[in-house]
């Protein structure tokens, strides 16, 4: 065979031409990938969509945040047979049911501030290990009302407060709600006379960490700064008071009430006593009733509010009279809410708008036998001081939710009058910006 011959009968490659299958095998691809690239852009736009959702928070009512359906009726009545409300709290977080110890709490107008934000904190932490995060940032929201209004905390439990409310919103994911949580701390320890200097050290400590913690490097770095020399203090000046205590008497039942109220808690003994033999399925007369108890305890205290204010001429004593009312009213309407996490009382479900109404107007005229009492305070009495409490303390029931339909920026306004007219002598003021949607109280050093 000759060299060219050899050269000859070498097979060449010939490139081959796309079939159809082939082409049919690349447009599939590249439409696969396409569709993969889009839903990845989809789902990250998803997630930070859904970031910025969870990080916005506008005030919300507490008190209309009940989720009924995950209240356990065995547990809610027992506050109808007379156990208090801190205890009652505490036996519903240890039963694993912290939206049963929630109703409980914001439906009693009567536990004290201290107590109330003491109960607070253990409810917010049961939601945040129930995965319940907004109902975490409620507890949180209420903390932050409590001191930032409350007009009987000491200094170091509003900070404190204030500090646990920043830290829970930034664990719940509710980071832009915290800046004037933080601004209010950062005031108290500043500004408060009322302080330690062990106090203001450890306050300034906290802060400055949650101030990095939302990004915040130069608030972090002040408050550093002010917690390695803690012993420098602020202006002394320390207004008088408190003197709404003074405004509010003290509420004795007549003989007639605490009948009925013993029937009453004697038919939620027996609904609970009903309820564990049965396992909560043959309840029907035990519920009838407590429903005919309560029916009857309202019926009583119609009469007895009624004459006990046409008789009072002294507003401490109407003042009791009517928190008390204010009390039952609250009550009430948590029950014809459903709140109790049944349908109890059907006459009350049906005139819901009503009971608020009435509840509402109580509370007016709360605020009205504040201000005669106000009138009649002692000659060393700072008159425009305790206007600013009975204010303070009209939009504190606003914000903790049982005060419906409050009147808010009236209140605001006539608060920031008030102040303005007295703040040679404050060390603190309240003051009132956006938050999210709606509004936050906090305390200033100024009006800024």
């Amino acid at each position: 065979m000759s060299i060219d011959d050899s050269v000859v009968s070498t097979p060449l490659h010939i490139p081959q031409r796309p079939t159809r299958r082939s082409w049919t095998l690349v447009v599939l691809s590249l439409a696969l990938i396409i569709t993969l690239a889009l839903a990845i852009l989809a789902i990250g736009g998803y997630l930070w969509l859904a970031r910025e959702r969870d990080t916005a928070w506008s005030w919300q009512n507490p008190f209309l945040a009940v989720e009924s359906t995950h209240v356990r009726p065995d547990i809610a009545v027992i506050a109808l047979a007379g156990e208090r409300t801190g205890p009652l709290v505490q036996e519903a977080l240890a039963a694993g049911e912290p939206h049963s110890a929630y109703a409980a709490l914001v439906a009693d107008t009567l536990t004290g501030d201290a107590e109330r934000l003491g109960l607070l904190l253990p409810i917010a932490q049961a939601f945040e290990g129930a995965d319940a995060l907004d109902m975490a940032a409620l507890a949180y929201q209420q903390m932050h009302s409590l001191a930032a209004l409350s007009t009987v905390l000491p200094d170091f439990a509003r900070a404190q407060a204030s500090l646990d409310a920043a830290d829970g919103f930034i664990r719940v994911g509710k980071r832009s709600a915290v800046a004037p949580i933080l601004a209010q701390a950062d005031a108290l320890v500043r500004a408060s006379p009322l302080l330690a200097p062990v106090q203001r050290q450890q306050i300034a400590q906290r802060l400055s960490s949650l101030y990095r913690e939302i990004d915040l490097p130069q608030e972090a770095e002040n408050a550093a700064r002010l917690a390695r020399n803690p012993r420098q203090l602020p202006d002394s000046r320390i207004a008088a008071g408190p003197y709404l205590p003074d405004l509010q008497g003290v509420f004795t039942a007549p003989q007639q009430l605490l009948d009925v109220e013993n029937q009453r808690r004697l038919a939620a003994a027996a609904f609970i006593e009903a309820w564990d033999a049965s396992g909560g399925t043959n309840l029907e007369r035990a519920r009838t009733a407590l429903a005919a108890a309560l029916l009857a305890e309202d019926g009583v205290r119609e009469v007895v509010y009624a004459a006990q204010l046409e008789a009072s001429p002294n507003p401490a004593e109407r003042a009791a009279i009517l928190r008390s009312k204010i009390a039952w009213l609250t009550l009430k309407y948590a029950i014809a809410r459903g709140d109790l996490g049944m349908s109890l009382v059907t006459e009350w479900t049906l005139a819901q708008d009503r009971i608020g109404a009435q509840l509402t107007r109580t509370y007016d005229d709360l605020a009205q036998a504040y201000t005669e009492g106000r009138a009649g305070l002692g000659p060393n009495a700072s008159l425009d001081l305790a206007q600013i409490e009975i204010l303070r303390d009209r939009l504190l029931h606003g914000r903790l939710g049982t005060y419906l339909d409050y009147p808010e920026q009236n209140l605001a306004l006539g608060l920031q009058e008030a102040q303005e007219a007295a703040a040679d002598r404050l060390p603190l003021l309240v003051i009132v910006e956006p938050w999210g949607d709606g509004l936050v109280f906090r305390l200033s050093e100024d009006f800024e």
